[in-house]
């Protein structure tokens, strides 16, 4: 995506009309919005949110770690995206470290995910090591990003983080509790909290269904709601996400696709979940609207209290969206940190080498080139030793034979490399 290191990225962007409707209009904070009506859904919202009772230990503490969010999001949002000709060492300096007190939402710890090749007569003759040995957190109320190459595992550690995949092994606390020692009813409380955005809006979506259906497909699983309330909610999320509530009654295909990530988003946030998992969320749509939807994403953070962990390719959209960023090489994590400190200071080569890739806008600049060599290995037989050492320029022997592991090196950066940049 070249055009995304663009100055005018996350920029005001101008109604487009088509046929007297408005497709993808309104500014990147409020599209297709008038400004009156914002606040009557999100006070319904909300207070439904906080007449609810039960659920997991740590609810006590979301509001506090809300507060924290908050109190954060309005330092972030002063100096995020507007990049201009400013190198990136300037960028985001006001960023602060409130969101780390909030509670944990997710422990990560060992994480594990092989497939199995069979061969002739039901033999294993391969093993796809996708994930291997991953440990992380994700605190309530933050945006966690995962970055990495085609092929690295990024995709594959978030289903298997909300269940839509078994882990081979390790564990995965969610709110404290334990997800693959959860019953029935546990997990099916659990799910109800953890949604997911998917990269393609039209194949998430059955197209025989209307908008309306659609998004209030999750009330028949976990709700009991008549067919005017579950009417009067759908028309709610529609007004959330910067759609017009009497477009529940069309089909899909009558949309843009930015207008069908806006549904898909919809859907996400019908049941007011505490974790939302975006994996390739905007890569699929245009430069401008991507703009449009992170924009909403981090607004709907911001109203309704939502984590985040934001799957994609694109290095300075992650940057802008995400509190920490994890970096991930052939089912390894080799390093995470905060955002602006990881692009600042990045302290491992692989992500060195990422962050060099990125277009800049500004032919006159000159900055160092790092070259990766050849191409990911198979994750059915990774090298041993460092995962990325038959392409690190600075690998030798140790790297060869000794696997690094993901140790502090300073400000809780963190990094798996003998020899840190």
């Amino acid at each position: 995506m070249t055009g995304e290191a663009g100055a005018g990225l996350f920029a005001a962007h101008k109604p487009i009309q088509s046929a007297g409707a408005r497709l993808e209009g309104g500014s990147s904070r409020h599209p297709q919005r008038e400004p009156s009506s914002e606040a009557a859904p999100a006070a319904a919202w909300n207070e439904r949110r906080g007449g609810e009772e039960g659920g997991f230990a740590g609810d006590d503490a979301r509001s506090d770690a809300e507060n924290a969010r908050g109190d954060a999001q309005g330092n972030i949002g002063n100096t995020r995206g507007h990049t201009g000709s400013d190198s990136l060492d300037s960028i985001g300096n006001t960023r602060t470290n409130t969101r780390h007190e909030a509670p944990l939402l997710f422990e990560v710890n060992g994480l594990t995910k092989h497939y199995p090749v069979k061969g002739a007569f039901g033999f294993t003759k391969a093993v796809i090591h996708a994930v291997d040995d991953v440990s992380f957190t994700v605190r309530q109320g933050e945006t966690f990003g995962l970055v990495g190459e085609s092929g690295s595992g990024k995709s594959t550690l978030g289903r298997v983080l909300i269940q839509l995949e078994q882990a081979t092994s390790g564990r995965i606390l969610f709110r404290g509790e334990e997800l693959s020692q959860m019953d029935a009813a546990q997990r099916r409380a659990a799910r109800r909290d953890m949604q997911m955005i998917f990269q393609d809006p039209y194949g998430s979506v059955n197209p025989r269904w209307t908008v309306g259906e659609t998004i209030a497909e999750p009330f028949a699983v976990h709700e009991r709601l008549s067919a005017p309330e579950r009417d009067t909610r759908v028309k709610e999320l529609l007004g959330m996400v910067g759609l017009k509530p009497e477009w529940a009654n069309r089909y899909p295909h009558e949309f843009s696709g930015g207008q069908r990530q806006r549904i898909g988003i919809a859907r996400a946030i019908a049941l007011r979940p505490r974790f939302v998992l975006a994996d390739e969320a905007v890569s699929a749509l245009d430069v401008s609207v991507q703009a449009q939807v992170v924009n909403l994403m981090q607004e709907l953070q911001h109203r309704l209290g939502l984590t985040y962990v934001f799957i994609a390719h694109g290095l300075n959209i992650v940057r802008h969206v995400s509190s920490r960023i994890g970096v991930m090489y052939l089912g390894k994590l080799v390093e995470i940190a905060p955002a602006d400190e990881l692009f600042r200071h990045p302290a491992h080569h692989y992500t060195a080498a990422l962050i060099a890739s990125i277009p800049w806008p500004d032919p006159a600049r000159k900055r160092e080139f790092i070259s990766i060599q050849g191409e990911i290995p198979s994750p059915a037989s990774p090298p041993a030793g460092c995962r990325f050492h038959t392409r690190c320029p600075a690998a030798t022997a140790r790297c060869r034979e000794q696997e690094p592991q993901l140790v502090d090196v300073g400000g809780g950066h963190l990094a798996a490399c003998h020899y840190p940049v």
